[in-house]
């Protein structure tokens, strides 16, 4: 009898120690995913502690309207959206203003991380804010405030709106007389404050700053636009400045790593910001962007209250859909794409593989 009771009660507890062993890992799962989550759930928490209480206000002079930043990937499409929007009156555009913080980099809420591989080093709060303050600076219309780093690479790159060039012509003239320099400042601010919208092309963020922007920003939508990444992977490979080499199989497969671990965590900031702030994120595919002029054009209409279409708008948008000269945009990478590289993005960036079955379960319900 004492026997039949040890083994009952042995059994009994052995039952036990399976059940608390099953709550514990269910419990150790929701721990994971909370935490893994917590920077896309808290993101205007880190950000407004990052700015340490800093309340960032735009500038109540400035003619509202809708402002757009565009925000995607190098080799991704931006620069062909961006250039639309640039070449059109009543904007006021600015290329890629955070390129001299990070030109193979871009900034998560605490770190800088690599463009070519999955490495990232940590950053002092003062750089994270100068950064973010360089955007909402440019949205507020206060160009006088941005460091002379940014306004010097803005006129040396000569890709933004023609009032910069007139901005870099005043500059010129005035000699560094600091006077003239107030004027030409003035000037530039004013432009800014009367244009229908402002746009910015910026790279080199992570998608959980967008919080923050839009936070300080009401009349800020965002642009969130993506391309296949074996695409990406086979411009940067095409294109002479961007260091990666087809026969370098390790730097390639370091580019990938990297790419779809942005992409991912980008996509992951986005989903749930989009039900904070819902139409003022709008995630487009820059292959649905140029399948048809009407959706080029409808992505340009939907941030402007007039519009009528210029000379130069209608040259652009026929040398946009000339598939000839075009061919990189409209899919023929795929013929030049190495199988080895291909398969490998495949495996490690199967969400964004249109056709695959993660794609669909990702982005069924947000195709635009």
């Amino acid at each position: 009898m004492d026997y039949y009771r040890l083994c009952k009660k042995y059994i009994h507890g052995k039952r036990m120690l399976v059940m608390i062993v099953l709550l514990v890992s269910v419990c150790c799962l929701i721990i994971f995913k909370s935490t893994r989550e917590y920077k896309t759930l808290t993101l205007s928490h880190v950000t407004r502690k990052i700015f340490n209480g800093e309340n960032i206000r735009t500038n109540t002079e400035v003619k509202r309207n809708k402002d757009v930043l565009i925000f995607g990937y190098m080799r991704g499409g931006t620069t062909l959206v961006a250039d639309f929007y640039r070449n059109s009156p009543g904007v006021f555009f600015v290329f890629e203003p955070l390129m001299p913080y990070a030109y193979y980099h871009y900034f998560t809420n605490t770190s800088r991380c690599f463009m070519r591989h999955t490495q990232c080093v940590n950053v002092n709060r003062t750089q994270i804010v100068e950064v973010i303050t360089t955007l909402t600076s440019l949205y507020s219309c206060n160009i006088h405030k941005l460091p002379s780093l940014v306004i010097d690479e803005i006129l040396k790159q000569n890709k933004s709106s023609p009032a910069w060039f007139n901005f870099g012509k005043c500059l010129n003239d005035s000699k560094a007389a600091s006077a003239d320099n107030k004027k030409c400042f003035h000037q530039i601010n004013q432009v800014c404050r009367k244009a229908d919208i402002r746009v910015t092309k910026v790279l080199r963020l992570a998608f959980t700053h967008m919080d923050f922007l839009l936070m300080q920003s009401p009349d800020l939508h965002v642009i969130y636009l993506l391309r296949d990444p074996r695409a990406i992977l086979n411009s940067r490979i095409l294109t002479d400045w961007f260091p990666v080499s087809e026969n370098d199989t390790p730097t390639v497969i370091s580019n990938v790593d990297s790419l779809c671990k942005k992409m991912k965590s980008d996509h992951l900031s986005f989903k749930y910001l989009q039900k904070k702030y819902n139409e003022r994120i709008q995630l487009m595919w820059i292959d649905r962007v140029t399948e048809s002029e009407g959706t080029m054009m409808n992505l340009f209409y939907n941030y402007r209250k007039s519009y009528t279409m210029q000379t130069k708008d209608r040259e652009f948008l026929d040398f946009v859909f000339d598939r000839k000269r075009n061919k990189w945009l409209f899919g023929d990478w795929h013929k030049t794409l190495k199988t080895n590289y291909t398969v490998y993005i495949i495996k490690k960036c199967s969400q964004f593989i249109p056709g695959s079955e993660a794609y669909h379960k990702n982005f069924q319900m947000s195709w635009n």
